[in-house]
């Protein structure tokens, strides 16, 4: 259960970014543009995450 637990965030974030996409696609009703538009959001989403957490790619040091 603790897998379930700590995997809950990412299952909201993903299902956000796919009922956003899903409600666009209504309205332009072309894949392209849908499937642009939903990778845009889940790069954003990736970036918003690494800034609020402070972590840097850079920043990890090999022992």
């Amino acid at each position: 259960m603790d897998h379930v637990s700590t995997q809950i965030p990412y299952v909201v974030v993903v299902a956000s970014i796919c009922f956003v996409t899903y409600l666009f696609s209504g309205i332009v009703k072309n894949w392209v543009i849908c499937l642009l538009t939903g990778t845009v959001m889940t790069l954003a989403v990736l970036v918003v995450i690494r800034i609020i957490s402070g972590k840097d790619s850079g920043s990890e040091s090999v022992t």
